[in-house]
């Protein structure tokens, strides 16, 4: 039996606006089956492991891809783009991705353009980086119950996305996760989430209004620069720290509502959250203590 490792050199990939990012290599059960571990079948190819099989590459001009369960009696828990590479499969639109698959990888889907439709399995746990990056004609996206991280640059410039679900287990929204995604409106972030990275919903230039957690007590830099439609946040829960940028560009922001009972402190962050540009400056910004409190 082959002991061949599949472990990817240490990389680094450019997230546009945001400089390079190290990309994890791979790090899963180093055994394989077959000398090669090797396995094409049905327009994807596979890599097969002792307890579990993992899809590296499917064919180019595939409109629709079923992932099946298993492979020669081993189950897919995996979807990775083998050695971070970008597949950019303009032809795929439909991916159904089935139960027992827990991992979405880097780059798994990035650069696939007219992907409109993909079913997510409950199973899954994570989507890692730029999984989806620029898949420009994906309109929608429900996440499963068990998804806990979405990495960076996961929704990357999908600039089509209109409905973004988040799972109630979510806990990590990393660096650009959903940056560019310039039709989408609206978004509700769980109270499970504790950390939200830069950049996160930056250039989202449709979205009217957020709502940050009680679960999220830093606002970090970038985090909604040039949401240029955005007019209300409403923070749930103390807000010790503002981010450089955090909300840049952001013109149409009129309203701030913050937990009653905010001391001084936190009430000058907040206007200093919604200072406007000079030429902006005759535009009023309210903060609200939850409709009890005028500034």
């Amino acid at each position: 039996m082959s002991k061949e490792k599949l472990v990817s050199k240490e990389e680094t990939k450019l997230i546009p606006g945001k400089g390079r990012y190290p990309i994890p290599a791979y790090k899963g059960p180093e055994r394989i089956i077959s000398k090669t571990g090797e396995l094409y079948e049905g327009g994807i190819y596979y890599h097969i492991f002792e307890k579990h099989a993992e899809i590296y590459k499917y064919d180019p001009g595939l409109k629709y891809l079923k992932i099946p369960k298993e492979i020669k009696g081993v189950p897919v828990t995996s979807i990775s783009s083998m050695n971070n590479m970008i597949l950019n499969n303009v032809a795929l639109e439909t991916v159904i991705i089935p139960e027992g698959v827990v991992e979405i990888a880097n780059y798994a889907f990035a650069n696939s353009r007219n992907l409109k439709k993909i079913k997510l399995p409950e199973s899954l746990t994570q989507i890692d980086n730029m999984a989806f990056y620029y898949c420009t004609g994906l309109e929608e996206i429900k996440l499963p119950d068990n998804v806990e991280t979405v990495g960076y640059g996961a929704f990357l410039y999908c600039s089509s996305l209109k409905s973004v679900k988040l799972s109630p287990r979510l806990r990590s929204i990393k660096d650009s996760a959903f940056c560019g995604c310039g039709a989408l409106k609206k978004i509700f972030i769980p109270n499970s989430v504790r950390h939200i990275g830069e950049n996160a919903f930056a250039f989202c230039s449709s979205l009217q209004e957020i709502t940050i957690p009680d679960g999220i007590t830093e606002i970090p830099a970038g985090m909604l620069a040039e949401c240029a439609s955005l007019s209300n946040v409403t923070f749930l829960e103390s807000i010790n720290k503002i981010g450089v940028s955090a909300f840049s560009g952001c013109d149409a922001l009129k309203t701030i509502v913050l937990p009653e009972g905010e001391d001084e402190r936190v009430l000058k962050a907040a206007h200093e959250v919604a200072q406007i540009k000079a030429a902006k400056l005759n535009m009023k910004v309210i903060v609200i203590l939850f409709i009890s409190y005028f500034i």
